[in-house]
């Protein structure tokens, strides 16, 4: 989205920075260099403008401890003590000051490193006993660090015992499913805990192995991020390696499966999926699902992968097209699958959007699918969505439904023209966004259309994973009260970024956060996200995924409200029908009850005996279970779906399941709903 908003200048020029920040002292290393680089482009370009002083010293110094021990379970309390002494010095470092604290803290972590990894060594070398009433003490985020090896070794022993039961409670349930013929079959549970902690032995030494093998520069870059993301969750210093990778991202061909990959303390976890892919037309997997083992072909033995580096995860994923993954992978419930795929090139058009009819009590509804705001930059004849919305609505159009439903769940966001251009197919001319700099320089983005293509029934659907410009377009389809919104509360991210390089290549380069999005009413959408005028619970409301749940996250604010003519949809009484039909649903009613025992029952305590902890994640998985089947219509409920158009004979297989999923979606029913309703109360 940043593309199309006014570029900044070009960040810095290298010799002009090195220059005014260099003392005296002499000519700074290559480190101090990137460190000072970084610190003036903070403060010249970002949004928020930062003073680089004491203060920011102090939250930076405390930010970086943590993020490099979060779980104080390797550095002592006299260690931190010893660091103390920096704690107002790392701005003085930013200015050109000699580098001291980034060398010591690395030094000293190293040092408490190895003397953890001979304490987990030690600790999984003798059997855990869960005793039937057994207590495991977990703290996961302690207030302070240990004060003395001791107490650190306490720490690690309930640490590593917790996830031990995790994993001997995963291999008790392989043994219950498995036959005779099995490995695990026969296994007694002394077996199954003593092949838990090999597992939880190969993880942490894949962990501090790694670690062990980082360079300098990986170490320097991570210390680089903990700085940029001090300030939001959205800027980021990008090593030449990693300004590679997030420009293929930004590419619109893919090739493999379609899964984005996090990290978090040795466990892969799935960030985001492909629209298109096959990981994502899979249905199998969701955001925060834990990546376990990758099996080649469709036999074989697997490759666990926690405590791997991504990359060389990525390397299990990746093959030649057309060839099978076995993709292993713990849900959040804790429930564990494998699911195959067959990798393929991931093209921009499985991604495009398309539309089909739905007939409901002799209505035509027409459903639109749009998975991202996606723009061929710079190819006039290349892919555009708001060019392919406008050709369905035609097609829609041409059919005489009675209304339309926009289906913007799990779309991430994308062009800002885009955006724009598509709000305008429903609204004609009129502001459809704002931004501001740091500056305070505010901007109205206009939609030039001077009538809009369509103006029958719309209802627009989100859910938490709808981001940017999903919530540029929701947001101005509620502020001119052109359709209601119906869904869950979206992500929130109402901020704007622009990469550019750090001089030489060698430098790598700089996403800032720039400027921030405002709804045309005034309000930004940075954190509160949109909601819906219609909520529509769903499993997914528990996760803490949105913006706001994120560190630092930049906070909510206001502008003053653009010049525009709302519509005359009857927004509060079209959602008080749908609200009375919400509440005799009983599908709904249980993911609201689900919902509160897990937002009182959170995946966090204390202190948990064995039987307690079998007993939560078995309750936990009948959640997950029981929501899945509710999610989807029962037969006599199944919605009867039509093509918009003729559809080509090659493209009639992947279209068919994509009827069938629609048919089946409770949340599409209730959307239909909702816009039958406005059809209504014209």
């Amino acid at each position: 989205m940043n593309r199309n908003i006014a570029k900044t200048a070009t960040l810095l020029v290298l010799a002009a920075i090195t220059l005014s920040f260099a003392q005296k002292k002499g000519e700074p290393g290559k480190q101090q260099k990137l460190l000072m680089i970084v610190g003036y482009s903070l403060q010249k370009y970002h949004y928020l403008s930062p003073v680089i002083n004491d203060d920011f010293s102090k939250a930076l110094w405390k930010d970086y401890v943590d993020a490099l021990d979060g779980k104080k379970n390797i550095l002592l309390k006299a260690d931190v003590n010893a660091l103390s002494k920096y704690q107002t010095y790392l701005d003085n470092e930013m200015r050109g000051d000699s580098l001291l604290f980034f060398p010591e803290i690395t030094n000293i972590y190293a040092k408490r490193r190895a003397e953890v990894a001979t304490l987990y060594k030690e600790l999984l070398s003798k059997p855990f006993v869960f005793e039937k009433n057994g207590i495991i003490e977990l703290d996961r985020t302690p207030k302070d660090f240990p004060k003395n090896e001791t107490e650190r070794r306490e720490r690690w022993k309930n640490s590593l015992k917790f996830i031990t039961l995790q994993k001997l409670t995963e291999l008790q349930d392989t043994r219950l499913n498995s036959k005779s013929g099995d490995a695990t079959y026969h296994k007694t549970d002394l077996q199954l805990e003593q092949e838990a902690r090999q597992f939880v032995l190969k993880q942490y030494d894949r962990i501090y192995n790694r670690y062990n093998a980082y360079s300098e520069d990986k170490l320097f870059g991570n210390y680089l991020n903990v700085i940029t993301r001090y300030l939001d969750p959205h800027t980021d210093y990008m090593a030449p390696v990693d300004k590679k990778s997030f420009d293929e991202r930004m590419g619109n061909r893919f090739y493999g499966i379609g899964i984005q990959l996090n990290e978090t303390e040795g466990q892969i976890k799935m960030a985001a999926l492909t629209p298109g892919s096959p990981a994502f037309k899979s249905g199998a997997f969701a955001v925060n699902d834990v990546l376990t083992k990758i099996g080649q072909g469709p036999t074989g033995p697997m490759t666990e992968v926690a405590g791997m580096e991504i990359e060389d995860v990525v390397k299990l994923i990746r093959g030649d097209k057309g060839t099978i993954v076995r993709i292993g992978y713990k849900k959040t419930d804790g429930t564990n699958a494998i699911t195959p795929l067959v990798r393929a090139e991931i093209k921009q058009e499985e991604a495009l959007a398309r539309s089909a009819v739905i007939l409901e009590k002799g209505k035509k509804i027409g459903y639109l699918n749009l998975p991202l705001f996606y723009d061929d930059f710079g190819n006039p004849n290349g892919s555009h969505c708001a060019d392919d919305v406008a050709r369905e609505i035609v097609k829609l159009k041409a059919d005489q439904v009675d209304g339309i439903v926009m289906d913007l769940r799990f779309n991430g966001g994308g062009s800002l023209n885009e955006v724009i251009k598509m709000v305008g197919l429903f609204v004609g001319s009129g502001p459809v966004v704002q931004t501001r700099n740091s500056k305070g320089e505010a901007q109205v983005y206009a939609s030039k259309n001077e009538l809009p293509l369509y103006t029958g029934p719309l209802t627009v659907m989100v859910n938490e994973y709808s981001a940017s410009a999903s919530e540029i377009f929701a947001g101005a389809i509620q502020d001119y009260k052109r359709g209601l919104i119906v869904g869950t509360t979206t992500f929130g991210k109402g901020t704007v970024q622009n990469t550019s390089g750090l001089g030489p290549q060698e430098n790598g380069a700089l996403k800032l956060t720039i400027s921030k999005f405002y709804r045309v009413n005034g309000a930004s959408t940075q954190q509160k996200g949109i909601v819906p005028d219609v909520i529509l619970p769903n499993g997914g409301e528990t996760r803490k995924n949105h913006e706001g749940d994120q560190p630092h996250a930049m906070p909510w604010d206001q502008v003053a409200v653009a010049k525009y003519k709302s519509w005359s949809v009857n927004i509060d009484s079209i959602a008080a029908l749908a609200t009375q039909r919400l509440a005799a649903e009983p599908a709904f009613s249980e993911i609201r009850n689900n919902n509160v025992w897990l937002e009182k029952h959170p995946d966090t305590l204390k202190t948990m005996t064995v039987a307690q902890y079998k007993a939560d994640l078995e309750y936990r998985r009948k959640i997950a279970k029981q929501n899945g089947l509710v999610q989807k219509l029962k037969d006599e409920n199944i919605l009867k779906v039509n093509p918009a158009a003729v559809i080509p004979e090659e493209k009639q297989a992947s279209y068919l399941d994509w009827y069938k999923k629609i048919a089946a979606d409770l949340y599409i029913r209730q959307a239909v709903f909702v816009t039958l309703d406005q059809q209504d109360n014209k």
